[in-house]
């Protein structure tokens, strides 16, 4: 799967309704460069501290999440026969920006905002994706674009503002190997010198729009 382009996600941020299950999907995905599987597990009272106010920092607590810092939680089960099964959980903590917290807050002001923050699957995000892509990008959508796509945008956009420093790229993707992240740019890296300036203006207001 390729990244998408500047253009092109800024068109499928202009199109597609920012409320929607997709429009709440690319926000995250773009702006923290999270996976799928983290995204789809999010829940709301991982984002808000209550209902119209937003938490600082996103804290992920998954078994064996991709990245994260890993905890040996023992547990004994119940029975004649005790027997400890060893579960590993894995931590990441994630700063909310400013903008998205605004977000946030809009969204919560018509929307509820109990139970899962996605709430569809990712079969179905790919498809409303690929919706998405034939009406506000129908001239550059291929069969190379995915949910994924938005992360490996995010590697992208991360790779050129911290000066093509790959180590910088694997921190902020959370990748054990530095070789995942050279992966994750094998297919944009000669292209890199091609981000508008307007994604780096954006970026500095710590936003994406």
């Amino acid at each position: 799967m390729r990244a998408l382009t500047s253009e092109e996600v800024q068109n499928l941020l202009n199109g597609v309704d920012k409320y929607s299950e997709l429009g709440k999907y690319m926000r995250l995905a773009i702006i923290r460069g999270l996976r799928v599987s983290e995204i789809l597990s999010i829940k709301w009272s991982e984002l808000m501290e209550s209902e119209f106010v937003p938490k600082n920092i996103l804290t992920i607590d998954r078994e064996n999440l991709k990245g994260g810092k890993k905890t040996i939680i023992s547990e004994e089960s119940s029975g004649e026969k005790k027997k400890t099964k060893q579960i590993t959980i894995s931590s990441r903590r994630i700063k909310l920006s400013n903008s998205y917290k605004e977000y946030l807050i809009d969204y919560a002001k018509n929307n509820s905002t109990r139970g899962k923050y996605i709430t569809v699957t990712d079969d179905t995000i790919r498809n409303n994706l690929d919706t998405a892509m034939n009406k506000f990008n129908p001239s550059t959508h291929d069969d190379t674009v995915s949910s994924h796509s938005f992360r490996k945008f995010y590697a992208v956009k991360c790779y050129r503002l911290s000066g093509n420093d790959l180590t910088a790229t694997q921190k902020m993707l959370s990748h054990k190997s530095v070789s995942s992240t050279g992966y994750y740019l094998s297919a944009t890296i000669s292209d890199i010198d091609g981000l508008t300036s307007k994604l780096h203006e954006a970026l500095a207001k710590d936003e994406i729009e």
